[in-house]
């Protein structure tokens, strides 16, 4: 993915989070556990979600 310089794109200290948890859901997809992938799809929405209102809590992760 090449670099975004916009609003949409999440700050310095989610960045490396967001990017494990991409390379997770490419683990979890070899392992047919579509509960799984579908919990880290549902926290990746909430990664993206929480880093539009900048808000950076532990609860999240």
């Amino acid at each position: 993915m090449p670099p975004k310089k916009g609003p949409r794109y999440p700050p310095r200290s989610i960045v490396p989070s967001w990017k494990i948890g991409r390379l997770e859901i490419v683990s979890t997809v070899r392992i047919k556990h579509r509960s799984v992938i579908a919990h880290y799809f549902k926290r990746l929405k909430a990664i993206r979600n929480s880093a539009r209102r900048l808000v950076c809590e532990n609860r999240i992760w």
